[in-house]
């Protein structure tokens, strides 16, 4: 048997009284603030076989009462010692309030749990079938059949009853993204606060993946496991995951020519908006949580109308044509769906054409290059000035090098005809004259 001092300093009528009120227990005991009401000191034990309170003091009497019959002093038994001390202790039992006078007045209020006859018992503790479950998940947790044992004091004159709040924490498995893939992750969410009222606990985000929950607790518990208690914890049914989550990138197919104006050179992760010259050459992935997701649907918007729908998990698509686009992902199964989407903005189209470029290897203007943005077709042609053609090419990102036949073409002035249409079908029909530059070495 271990013996515990509560020591309260209770200023009395008499202030140079000074009391003190000793408890003797079996088992642990915790003292538990009641914040319904301060009169009342709740003492909380593990196993409550035998217990008592003993008060002592200087005053005249001290005198016990059953909290419900303040009339009727408990009469356990009342000790005077030879230094005329005043000692009265009494026996105690659970959900019991007791009440001290001393010298005929009240002082305090006393109420006793015995917490092994409240035990948490979550025998529905299990996912709720009611709902989809796509945005939040009932655990149920008290029904008409059973559930949490409340731990419930009065107030000091027995008039209302109080319940103290329960703290658990819960533990499941979900599915979070890191930067390009998911990730299996335990979640715990700790000081879920219960009452016997609750019959349910919301989960605001449902898991992404199958899993099983548990609760363990209460905060009670904790202070008994402390003192070498048993913990108590209850792990529900296996849940099957419904909610849909995707996290939509896109990666594009790059274009590393550097006279292509506004070309988009990296997407970063997760990025909602695209822009730059067309075409844009981009591959979409849905990164669905699977296997929870059952099927795939893909619309294509330009300029708010429908172009195009898929179905398939992961898409290419080019887009050919300036203009503003909105791609949309719907991922879904029977009971849930997910959206998700990006912006692709493409640049109008406009042509860049140099008066001269400098073969002489320096890595500077060495090609008679086109500056372009969001051009679908392109020809140029460069005549000498004898009208000889020189040099033709149709890719807007290649260039002359300034050589004919495999030979230095002259310093010099040489005329260019270009015809392109763009991705907004502007058509362009530029002429004009080119100069070669080579410096002192030519």
């Amino acid at each position: 048997m271990r013996n515990f001092l509560f020591i309260l300093s209770l200023l009395l009528i008499s202030v140079f009284v000074q009391a003190t009120t000793s408890v003797t227990s079996n088992l642990f005991f915790v003292p538990i603030p009641a914040p319904k009401d301060t009169s009342v000191h709740i003492l909380m034990f593990n196993d409550l076989k035998s217990g008592t309170l003993k008060y002592e003091t200087a005053a005249t009497s001290v005198e016990w009462f059953n909290s419900a019959d303040l009339n009727t002093p408990i009469t356990d038994g009342t000790i005077i010692n030879n230094n005329g001390i005043v000692s009265n202790e009494i026996s105690i039992s659970d959900s019991t309030g007791y009440t001290l006078k001393v010298d005929g007045k009240i002082v305090t209020h006393y109420w006793i749990i015995d917490y092994k006859k409240h035990l948490p018992s979550f025998s529905k503790f299990e996912p709720s079938k009611v709902g989809p479950q796509c945005k939040s998940l009932n655990l149920l947790i008290n029904d008409s059949t059973g559930g949490m044992m409340p731990l419930t004091y009065k107030s000091a004159d027995l008039s209302v009853t109080y319940e103290l709040p329960r703290e658990f924490s819960i533990t499941y498995q979900t599915k979070k993204w890191k930067t390009d893939a998911w990730a299996q992750e335990d979640t715990t969410i700790n000081k879920v606060t219960l009452t016997r009222a609750d019959k349910y606990i919301t989960l605001d985000n449902p898991p992404l993946c199958n899993t099983t929950f548990t609760i363990k607790g209460d905060q009670y518990v904790m202070n008994f496991m402390s003192m070498g208690a048993v913990d108590y914890t209850f792990t529900s049914p296996e849940y099957i995951a419904v909610a849909v989550k995707t996290n939509l990138t896109s990666v594009l197919a790059e274009r590393t020519e550097r006279n292509e104006k506004e070309r988009p050179e990296k997407i970063q992760p997760n990025q909602k908006k695209i822009s730059g010259s067309a075409p844009l050459d981009l591959q979409f992935l849905s990164n669905a949580n699977e296997p929870t997701v059952e099927s795939y649907k893909w619309d294509y918007f330009m300029d708010k109308e429908l172009i195009i729908s898929r179905l398939d998990k992961d898409q290419r698509y080019a887009f050919n044509e300036a203009g503003n686009y909105l791609v949309k992902l719907t991922a879904s199964n029977k009971a849930c769906s997910c959206t998700d989407s990006l912006t692709v903005v493409t640049s109008e189209s406009s042509l860049f054409i140099p008066r001269i470029f400098t073969p002489n290897g320096d890595g500077i203007q060495d090609e008679f290059r086109v500056g372009y943005k969001s051009i679908a077709s392109f020809d140029c042609w460069v005549y000498n000035r004898w009208g000889r053609l020189v040099y033709h090419w149709n890719d807007p990102q290649r260039g002359w090098d300034g050589n004919i036949n495999g030979q230095k073409a002259p310093s010099g002035a040489y005329f260019y005809v270009i015809q392109a249409v763009g991705t907004d079908k502007k058509v362009y029909k530029k002429a004009g004259d080119i100069n070669i530059y080579r410096g002192k070495d030519e």
